[in-house]
């Protein structure tokens, strides 16, 4: 439960990893669709569960939190496998863990970008690491 909660791209983890994403390049984009807009949509509740995946993102299981308020209606979006493979150009991706394996794309985006993007990166992953270790067990809740 915990390692699924913190895949996700619109709590405090993801928005990191998701700011690393950018600095190494990654145009996050499903079809012509900024996911982080779709984030925004969804949570203002201008577009619902199933309009997400016009941005490359689906719905989990796991109710959104902001502090410690529920927001009623709201899950936690992550992006999808075919929103993945769109935004890293690698048919290969299997899923969410699989971005982050030796060779796989986030490593192959690192190894493309320039070393002032690499560090950005790096400092946004390790804030990312970070928000995980500082909360814990239910980090994704935030």
């Amino acid at each position: 439960r915990n390692a699924d909660i913190a895949r996700m791209a619109n709590n405090v983890k993801g928005r990191f990893e998701i700011k690393g994403f950018r600095a190494l390049g990654v145009v996050l984009e499903f079809h012509g669709n900024d996911v982080e807009e779709g984030i925004r949509l969804y949570e203002a509740s201008t577009i619902n569960g199933k309009d997400v995946k016009k941005y490359g993102l689906e719905e989990s299981d796991y109710d959104l939190w902001r502090g410690s308020t529920k927001l009623a209606g709201k899950k936690l979006l992550r992006i999808d496998t075919a929103g993945l493979q769109h935004m890293f150009g690698d048919v290969s991706i299997s899923g969410y863990a699989s971005l982050w394996k030796v060779g796989g794309a986030v490593d192959k985006k690192a190894q493309l970008a320039d070393s002032i993007a690499r560090e950005s990166a790096v400092t946004h992953f390790r804030d990312s690491l970070k928000v995980v270790q500082r909360q814990g067990g239910d980090g994704g809740h935030q």
